[in-house]
């Protein structure tokens, strides 16, 4: 896939069952990158309602 037809070639899940299913899966397109962060203590913050802070 390219980055300009990414999200219009993609298929359009029904449910939540089949967005979890790895063969409906996609690769990302070569020049992306993809960033995962865990932020310490978000968790607590959030069952405190400090989330906007």
């Amino acid at each position: 896939m390219t980055t300009v037809n990414f999200y219009h070639d993609l298929p359009v899940l029904e449910s939540f069952t089949e967005a979890i299913e790895t063969d409906r899966h996609a690769p990302v397109p070569g020049d992306w990158w993809i960033a995962i962060a865990d932020v310490m203590g978000s968790t607590k913050a959030i069952e405190a309602g400090a989330y906007k802070k």
